[in-house]
């Protein structure tokens, strides 16, 4: 999922700060532009496309597109007679084959559910001002998840029962773990589940309407106070440690980030700053934000133009993405504003990209990020029970990708090629910034007793303040879909861009290098933990005292910031 309304805020008001820079403390040439700034010859220069990797994965895929997909793949009532026939079969002896005959049947049928929740969903955000669209997309949805959850605690049955063994043997450790780890929804956190998605779908409605900010921030404490109900239903003291435990599944707690965030406060943030003020000594730069009315077909051609510059094994999901026309990205007054991501459908082994672009030149770093996504997806099916994707390493995936291309983005989009390049660095750094800013803010609005809208403003403003950001207004931070529809998420950004970061450096010494590591990213298993993935691909971890600062003193070198 790509960051969308805070990037816009964070352009403007670097604006302001970049003026303030040049004006008083700057004292770098101004006739030094960015792309004179590199101490060394580029990577396209000098480097053909990384060609040692190879995908081994095969996996049977439909040439159809997302018009030609049924939304009703399957019906309600055949899941159920499916689960019945399975909850029966437990109680008798002799019924190990039919067992994991149903077993395999239900992980089929749960993935059509998933399948047509998804497609309701792009069909809804395509036209929100259906009303039929969107009663069909959040029955989907809540049919989907009732039956997930119903299908967990059967098989948490099967686990403990005289099929046990054989039913652990078939489906494998790690799914046994997680199904035995599933959480048992009281009547309470059924209840209080209910009123959460009550809430977001209100969210949804608000902001295709236009609300205004006074509303979206009561609806904000509203959430707070249901979801923190929630995890204490299930005897966690927070949302906060239940959302990172349970529901993102990091091997990292509040607790880890308060002690690097001054790193990031003391070294990374000057430096974005001190990039801030490089890259706007004239207004090439913002030529990103330049009228394009490009169609997706021109996107998806240019995109692919730029993969093959980085390796050719990213070209075989690029080529079914423009085959079936797995992808929205034009505009529409119907769609569902400024939002773009890509979700898997496993009924089909793909995925598809959804975006809601601002028509500018910066709705192309948009699709590269969104690719990156759906390169993974599209290479790594999903199964109900596999443990869900971290988002600290599935953002790798669009970031790093978005890094590592950073010397073809003048084959992307030949026009404004080291505007866009500039950029994404640009974008990468504002994530870390944003990234420690939005998790310590939401940190403390779930965390602050009594929480009233002036409470909220006060705590946003304060944070903003600590990191030198710049979402220190009463009304900006409201208009962030990811504080309400995913708390927590945001964090996730700035985890996964220091890494791509490091991707980055050592791409500028060995692309060869740089891109093997983002390749062997895209290959890991779903539910691989953060620090767990960084170890795979030999990257540093950045919860190791000196790491930030050490990313942040190479990119400081990089791109000749300091004098």
């Amino acid at each position: 999922m790509k960051r969308k309304y805070l990037l816009l805020l964070t352009v403007c008001c670097s604006c302001l700060l970049a003026a303030f820079i040049c004006s008083g403390c700057n004292n770098r040439d101004s006739s030094q532009k960015h792309t004179d700034v590199k101490n060394h010859i580029s990577a396209k220069e000098t480097v053909k496309p990384y060609s040692d990797f190879k995908y081994t994965d095969h996996f049977n895929r439909s040439n159809l597109s997302l018009t030609d997909r049924s939304m009703d793949s399957i019906d309600i009532d055949t899941f159920k007679s499916t689960f019945n026939e399975f909850h029966t079969a437990l109680d008798s002896d002799g019924n190990e084959e039919r067992i994991l005959g149903l077993y395999d049947q239900l992980c089929e049928q749960l993935n059509m559910l998933l399948t047509d929740a998804t497609l309701a969903q792009y069909a809804y955000y395509l036209d929100t001002e259906s009303q039929e669209k969107a009663e069909r997309y959040h029955s989907k949805e809540s049919a989907y998840t009732d039956s997930f959850e119903k299908t967990s605690s059967l098989f948490q049955r099967a686990l403990s029962s005289q099929y046990s063994d054989v039913f652990r043997s078939y489906i494998g450790e790690d799914k046994a773990s997680r199904i035995e780890n599933s959480l048992i929804y009281s009547d309470e956190a059924i209840a209080l589940k209910q009123q959460k998605n009550e809430l977001i779908q209100r969210y949804e409605a608000l902001i295709t309407q236009g609300a205004k900010e006074q509303e979206l921030k009561q609806l904000y404490i509203d959430l707070v106070n249901t979801n923190n109900a929630f995890a204490q239903s299930f005897g966690y003291a927070n949302y906060p440690d239940f959302v990172y435990a349970v529901e993102y599944g990091r091997d990292y707690t509040m607790t880890d980030l308060k002690k690097i965030e001054n790193e990031v406060k003391d070294h990374f943030i000057p430096v974005f700053h001190e990039y801030v003020s490089s890259v706007t000594e004239d207004d090439s730069i913002y030529v990103v934000y330049d009228e394009n009315h490009d169609r997706g077909e021109e996107k998806i051609h240019r995109l692919r133009k730029c993969i093959q510059k980085v390796c050719p094994e990213l070209e075989e999901s690029l080529i079914h993405l423009q085959k079936n026309t797995l992808y929205d990205v034009e505009a529409s007054s119907l769609k569902y504003p400024a939002l773009s991501f890509s979700a898997p459908l496993p009924a089909y082994n793909d995925a598809y990209i959804y975006s809601s672009p601002y028509e500018t030149v910066s709705d192309y770093s948009t699709l590269l990020h969104e690719f990156g996504h759906y390169n993974y997806y599209y290479h790594n099916p999903a199964h109900p029970f596999d443990s869900r994707d971290i988002t600290d390493v599935s953002e790798i995936m669009s970031q790093g990708l978005e890094l590592i291309c950073y010397d073809y983005y003048d084959t992307y989009y030949p026009e404004c090629g080291d505007a866009l390049a500039s950029f994404v660095i640009f974008d990468m750094m504002a994530s870390v910034a944003d990234g420690f800013t939005i998790n310590e803010a939401e940190y403390r609005s779930y965390t602050t007793p009594d929480l009233d809208i002036k409470k909220l403003d006060q705590i946003w403003k304060n944070v903003s303040d600590e990191y030198n950001n710049f979402i220190s207004d009463d009304t900006s931070w409201a208009y962030i879909d990811h504080v309400f529809e995913e708390p927590f998420y945001y964090i996730g950004y700035a985890t996964s861009a220091l890494a791509s970061f490091e991707l980055f450096l050592e791409s500028r010494v060995d692309f060869h290098s740089g891109v093997a590591k983002y390749m062997t990213l895209t290959t890991v298993p779903a539910g691989t933990k953060y620090q767990e993935a960084l170890t795979i691909a030999e990257l540093s971890n950045i919860f190791k005292p000196g790491t930030i600062t050490k990313i942040s003193e190479d990119l400081s070198k990089e791109f000749d910031l300091k004098k």
